[in-house]
């Protein structure tokens, strides 16, 4: 901090001075240090996760630092390795390292195969937790059958925490906005339209899992008798189109990348 380069930090919520009450819990966070003061820090936060989204910049204490950082858990329940980051100044023995924008075509459409093809056949952690298509259909039926085994209490949190979980920066809403951006830009650098087209698919699956949080909000609040029904048919539609964009994904990606061109 004292050479001018700010330090990205991966906190818990539960422990920010500066974060709503309602928005204080373990969902791992990640926030900016950008300056220091006598008893702490400043801090930068571009994701307060209200409606509409919200910025802190400001004073965080030592002690509030320090238990964030402390009690940060990754998806496993597990530390993580790394909790603070920053980027050394560039010097001369660096000036061979590429800007992300100097990339290859190939170079960054790798990881975008790599994501299709985890999505498509991926399992993480000896099938302890599941991802992509098996993961969604494994929610999609402990989702349904909650209706039938939790009392009303439990049902409408349970809503509350998926709606903040779909919207908030890891979200599936805020994910398919990125991948969007990111095909914009992939077709920018190749002017190949179909790299639009997938851009165009990604911002509608965003709009699409965007309906379907603000129904489950709603539900969170009024259960009715369609409740069950109106999200069982939105999320089908969700992990049919999915599928299909993923296979189509892979297929382009596929091309692009072991073509002769």
């Amino acid at each position: 901090l004292n050479n001018g380069c700010p330090v990205m930090a991966i906190t818990s919520r539960k422990y920010l001075d500066y974060m709503p009450s309602q928005f204080k819990d373990d969902i791992p966070h990640c926030i900016n240090i950008i300056g220091l003061e006598e008893d702490g820090f400043i801090a930068s936060d571009t994701y307060i996760p209200k409606k509409p989204v919200e910025i802190f910049e400001g004073y965080l204490s030592d002690a509030s630092f320090l238990d964030s950082i402390k009690y940060a858990r990754d998806i496993y329940q597990e530390k993580f390795r790394y909790n603070c980051l920053t980027i050394k100044p560039m010097n001369q023995a660096c000036r061979e390292v590429k800007t992300f924008k100097e990339y290859s075509f190939k170079k960054l459409l790798r990881p975008i195969l790599a994501a299709a093809n985890t999505y498509l056949n991926g399992e993480v952690k000896e099938e302890k937790v599941l991802v992509g298509t098996k993961g969604l259909q494994k929610f999609h039926k402990d989702f349904m059958s909650w209706f039938k085994t939790q009392d009303m209490k439990n049902i409408k949190q349970l809503l509350k925490n998926i709606h903040n979980h779909m919207v908030d920066f890891g979200g599936c809403v805020t994910t398919y906005h990125f991948l969007s951006e990111y095909f914009v830009f992939l077709a920018q650098k190749t002017e190949e339209p179909v790299l639009l087209m997938l851009s165009d698919d990604m911002h509608f699956l965003s709009r699409r899992w965007y309906i379907l949080a603000n129904t489950i909000c709603k539900a969170a609040f009024i259960v009715q008798e369609d409740t069950k029904d109106n999200i069982n048919v939105r999320l089908n539609e969700l992990i049919q189109l999915e599928l299909v964009l993923w296979k189509k994904v892979m297929s382009i990606c596929k091309k692009f990348l072991y073509s002769n061109s």
